[in-house]
């Protein structure tokens, strides 16, 4: 049938890397992270929330990937840019990436 076009489009800071996952378990569950932002569909793409990193301390908010293990639960990590020194983070979802918890 054709692409799906995100609407409203899913929202990405200039130049940053962004790494995409698909829940095995429900393939209409997305997830997009990139640098400084985590977005979520729960609809194949045709809409999105976003999440943004600003005024999380410490943010995890720079070299993102996700992925989802085989029994749905997400899991993403991401690089701290403004901790001295800087420190690689990992954040767990088990609602379809709606909300995340760091775990380490």
């Amino acid at each position: 049938p054709g692409p799906i076009w995100a609407s409203p489009p899913v929202e990405v800071a200039p130049g940053s890397e962004t790494h995409v996952a698909i829940n095995p378990l429900n393939p209409q569950n997305l997830v997009v992270s990139s640098n400084f932002s985590h977005n979520y569909s729960l609809d194949g793409g045709r809409s999105w929330r976003t999440q943004y990193w600003q005024g999380i301390a410490p943010a995890a908010e720079a070299d993102p990937t996700v992925s989802f293990d085989d029994r749905g639960i997400l899991y993403r990590q991401g690089l701290s840019l403004f901790t001295n020194p800087r420190h690689l983070y990992v954040d767990v979802s088990t609602d379809q990436g709606v909300t995340l918890t760091r775990r380490a």
